[in-house]
């Protein structure tokens, strides 16, 4: 007898167990029916160009990066010949600038999809110009940025106003004189891009540099960039653009368990993931 009951309270007791465990799943499926993770992305640079012009003119049409799309993070470094100044095109946003023996810009602006293949550049007096544009998505935020506070071709540390994150950081220097070249990008730095008027001595001919580094840290010190030839009034720029959180959302389908019958299939779809992901 006691042996019948032991066996009748064990059977009750594992029954109970499986509509427990039975709650405990429909409790997850209703949980994962709609639940979203946020994970943060690096930046892409999607395209650059660059640009310069040997001639005088007081006003540039600088070339864009190709296929721009609605959303896409426009960022421009540019330096006019001597000590020539720009005026901001409409639209767009000064981020940076340095004005000590000649003047450099870092601008920026989020696209429309509208901006065509060249953004018209007015300085105020005619003059030589050189300009990297890169062309970035995955991005958001205001994009953040130092200058050296003095004339210098190493770029200065820059701490990001966000915590550790997903950042694309941008290394950049400008100078006059163009006989001279910029064999390679600061350690930890790759896509080195250089762009200059032809070479000369004179201050009347600029070059704009830039290179790119992805990193999780909130600091980035980039260092110096490998050089050869005299660099005047170099001025060097920090740039760092965070990237966006995504959005992953995981959705499955309702099911119902029977005691007795076998296991539903549980299905789930997730949606949210861009490119390459």
């Amino acid at each position: 007898m006691i042996s019948r009951i032991s066996k009748n309270i064990l059977s009750r007791f594992s029954a109970q167990m499986k509509v427990v465990g039975l709650f405990w799943l429909l409790a997850c499926v209703g949980f994962f029916s709609n639940i979203s993770e946020v994970k943060a992305q690096f930046p892409v640079i999607e395209s650059t160009a660059t640009f310069q012009n040997n001639s005088r003119p007081d006003n540039h049409d600088v070339d864009l990066p190709n296929g721009i799309q609605n959303g896409d993070l426009l960022l421009m470094i540019l330096r006019p010949q001597s000590s020539r100044s720009i005026s901001i095109p409409s639209g767009w946003i000064q981020l940076s600038t340095r004005n000590d023996n000649g003047r450099s810009y870092v601008i920026y602006r989020e696209a429309n999809g509208n901006e065509g293949s060249s953004l018209n550049i007015r300085l105020d007096d005619d003059g030589r110009l050189a300009a990297i544009t890169y062309r970035i998505s995955n991005w958001e935020g205001t994009p953040e940025a130092v200058v050296a506070g003095s004339n210098t071709t190493n770029p200065p540390s820059l701490t990001t106003s966000w915590s550790a994150s997903p950042t694309l950081f941008l290394a950049a220097i400008t100078n006059r004189v163009t006989e001279n070249n910029v064999n390679g990008p600061p350690s930890g730095f790759g896509n080195l891009i250089t762009v200059a008027n032809s070479s000369n001595r004179r201050t009347s001919r600029v070059r704009v540099s830039s290179a790119s580094r992805n990193s999780t840290n909130s600091n980035e010190n980039p260092g110096s960039f490998n050089l050869s030839g005299d660099f005047d009034s170099p001025h060097a720029f920090t740039i760092a653009i965070k990237g966006k959180a995504r959005v992953l959302t995981v959705t499955a389908n309702p099911i119902t368990k029977v005691y007795g019958q076998s296991d539903p299939t549980l299905t789930y779809s997730v949606s949210g993931f861009q490119g390459n992901d």
